[in-house]
């Protein structure tokens, strides 16, 4: 899934709101600013709310969030990495490599 150009990201303060366009389903998601290594977090709605949610249901809830992460990353961090789960999507900075000990 790609989410270029469908993707408004509104900011007030430390927090704010995206709303994603995919056809005729709007979600909009809550996010706010984190705290290092996490650079954001962004609400989203667990899977069993996913499920029975309008336009939700309809759309594969992994692959909206991994697609999400990935154009959030593009636009507002090309450094970071993103990763969620059942309510949260969280933007990171990058891990150091470990070193081999």
């Amino acid at each position: 899934m790609d989410l270029t150009d469908c993707l408004d990201i509104e900011q007030s303060g430390r927090a704010g709101r995206i709303t994603v366009k995919i056809g005729d389903a709007v979600l909009p998601f809550d996010w706010e600013v984190g705290a290092a290594p996490v650079v954001a977090i962004v609400s989203v709605p667990s899977p069993d709310e996913w499920s029975v949610r309008e336009p939700w249901r309809m759309l594969n809830r992994d692959e909206v969030l991994k697609a999400l992460g990935r154009e959030i990353c593009r636009i507002k961090c090309l450094i970071c990495e993103h990763r969620f789960d059942d309510n949260f999507l969280e933007l990171h900075e990058p891990m150091p490599p470990q070193s081999g000990r």
